[in-house]
């Protein structure tokens, strides 16, 4: 018994990898070349040469603002991008910050003429750091951007990380 013993793994090895082959090989031979039905009834429809050029050229993007180092002791980085249509700000903010346990990146928006700070949205972490977005209305434009470090959920700012200003026809 003990000189079939070591046989027993590589046989069964042997046995599936045969199998795989077998399988993938009916699988692979047996198609005749036609195409799915999955995108019949999909219209498709020749594109003007004005489209094509706004294709080629791309699309309007969003103007980037850069976020500044409020505290230089930490490594952040961030960016504002933002856009305005139809008498709205659309903006999104997104922060390379260290993951902290207990406290949260919030932005905060401000108006430079009044002084008025306002808390605007929570950061949320995604694949590309901290990521958060919304829209304010284009009259309010100056805007300063806070990013600040949070323990507690109220209405005052703690410590401020980055800043950057979005404004009008930039």
């Amino acid at each position: 018994m003990n000189k079939v013993l070591p046989f027993v793994f590589p046989l069964i090895a042997l046995v599936i990898v045969a199998f795989l082959a077998f399988r993938w090989y009916n699988l692979n031979t047996t198609s005749n070349g036609d195409v799915t039905g999955a995108g019949e009834g999909v219209p498709i429809d020749d594109l003007s040469s004005l489209e094509q050029e706004q294709i080629l050229k791309g699309t309007t993007d969003f103007t980037s603002v850069p976020l500044e180092p409020a505290v230089t002791t930490v490594p952040v980085a961030g960016q504002i991008r933002y856009d305005i249509i139809d008498g709205r700000v659309l903006f999104s903010v997104t922060a390379e910050l260290a993951a902290v346990g207990g406290s949260k990146y919030q932005v905060w928006l401000r108006n430079p003429v009044t002084d008025v700070t306002q808390k605007a949205f929570v950061l949320e972490p995604g694949k590309g750091g901290f990521m958060g977005s919304a829209a304010t209305q284009e009259g309010l434009l100056p805007l300063e951007v806070i990013v600040s470090q949070e323990q507690v959920d109220d209405a005052q700012l703690e410590v401020v990380l980055l800043r950057g200003t979005m404004v009008k026809g930039e």
